[in-house]
């Protein structure tokens, strides 16, 4: 039976991948981010790297407002930005995590087996 808690994070790991994606789509505003970003993972390390990772891009997207080079370069521009690549490795990373959401219990097994081999 999978804990509640579990459950929980993994749903907010969900929506984090959620805010990224629009993020990396300039879809997302400062206002949706800070009412969307899931509190129970605030004070996990990580999660606050890629919530400054998600911030920091939602200040950089490229502003319609001053669209002296057109829509296409400054879209260019954000997609080959450090914000637009740190996102894409954020969510790289959190994918794996999905998809290994059982990896401590590995990582036991794992250094039992070493344990045994190694005594």
């Amino acid at each position: 039976m999978v804990e509640r808690s579990k459950i929980k994070i993994m749903e907010a790991i969900k929506k984090v991948l959620e805010l990224i994606k629009k993020s990396i789509n300039c879809e997302l505003s400062l206002n949706e981010l800070y009412q969307g970003w899931p509190e129970n993972l605030k004070g996990n390390k990580f999660y606050e790297i890629v919530y400054d990772d998600v911030e920091s891009s939602v200040e950089h997207y490229p502003s319609q407002a001053l669209n002296i080079f057109g829509k296409e370069n400054q879209n260019n521009y954000f997609k080959n930005s450090y914000e637009c690549k740190a996102l894409k490795v954020d969510l790289k990373i959190i994918n794996i995590i999905l998809q290994y959401k059982n990896i401590e219990d590995d990582l036991i097994e794992i250094r039992e087996l070493l344990l045994e081999k190694y005594m």
